[in-house]
């Protein structure tokens, strides 16, 4: 199965990552930044760069997934507004 998680590099989507490789599933993972992508890399997933308050930029990341995960838990106070 193809999982795409968003919040793939938090407390829950690492654990995720983790679980659903360990059961032979291909999981890509949002990435803000080149950090999160190593992280993902190294957990086992795909990483996709990619923002959670840009829907295109979301659905691109998601695109070909299977299942879609919410896992983003650090949502700021104020996010930015798109025009």
């Amino acid at each position: 199965m193809k999982v795409f998680i968003a919040g793939a590099t938090g407390v829950l989507g690492r654990r995720l990552i983790r679980q659903l490789r360990e059961r032979g599933h291909a999981v890509t993972g949002l990435a803000r930044n080149a950090r999160n992508e190593e992280t993902i890399r190294s957990l086992g997933g795909e990483p996709r760069a990619g923002d959670l308050f840009e829907a295109n930029s979301l659905a691109w990341a998601a695109e070909g997934a299977e299942v879609v995960i919410h896992a983003a838990t650090a949502i700021p106070v104020s996010p930015r507004r798109a025009p």
